[in-house]
């Protein structure tokens, strides 16, 4: 199970978070329960109306990106 202290959030990161009103919950619930795709050696996880694009780094989880599904 993925918890909170696994992820490294980028600012940028946190920004869009802010902007697109969610939480590291919801990062946790998409790449907990969410449909996976690989790409070039990072994960997208669509789960919801977002999806998280991240990147597994020793035991963390790199969060690349988080984007509000169209």
């Amino acid at each position: 199970m993925v918890t909170e202290e696994d992820l490294i959030i980028t600012e940028r990161t946190w920004e869009k978070m802010r902007d697109a009103g969610l939480s590291a919950q919801h990062l946790l619930d998409a790449i907990e329960r969410g449909s996976k795709k690989k790409q070039a050696g990072s994960l997208t996880s669509y789960y919801s109306y977002y999806a998280v694009s991240y990147k597994p780094k020793g035991s963390h989880l790199v969060i690349k990106s988080v984007f509000i599904k169209k």
